[in-house]
């Protein structure tokens, strides 16, 4: 799955799994940006992806460790649909979901992000394992379709 699309898909199951607590992808200017919801907001965001060993059987593959970050921001720290129960929430909702193409999500660090105008931010650090397959050659190599072995009483078609 692409990355575009797996942020997608993340926002997207989300805001299913969570109605009351809205999901949106980080915003092109982060500092320009206004949180609307008294519920809080989670902002998802691709992080990168850390590659291992190259492996050949064949074809040339790799697992990439793709890391998301799901930013909670909240008005309040400690109340009802403050920070700290909006991201109990996330936990809950994200540890051990699975995508298409990767393996289930597992929670890596939560940090504390900061705090502006009165607006708390933690950031959540969640990783996916995905295979990175060497795409296959658009027109195969030329293959052998007829060989034909001559002796000296017949021919022989194989």
């Amino acid at each position: 799955m692409e990355i575009g699309a797996l942020e997608t898909a993340f926002i997207n199951w989300l805001n299913a799994e969570m109605p009351d607590l809205p999901t949106e992808a980080f915003p092109d200017n982060p500092a320009g940006y206004d949180l609307l919801s008294e519920n809080g907001v989670v902002l998802v965001r691709y992080n990168g992806t850390t590659y291992g060993e190259v492996e050949t059987l064949g074809m040339t593959t790799q697992t990439g460790e793709t890391e998301f970050v799901l930013s909670v921001l909240a008005y309040s720290l400690s109340a009802a649909s403050g920070v700290y129960a909006n991201l109990s929430k996330v936990i809950r909702t994200v540890q051990g979901k699975t995508f298409p193409g990767a393996t289930a999500v597992k929670l890596k660090n939560i940090a504390f992000a900061g705090v502006e105008n009165g607006r708390w931010q933690y950031d959540m650090t969640v990783l996916l394992e995905m295979p990175e397959i060497e795409p296959a050659e658009q027109e195969p190599f030329n293959l052998f379709n007829q060989i034909t072995i001559r002796n000296a009483n017949d021919e022989v078609h194989l």
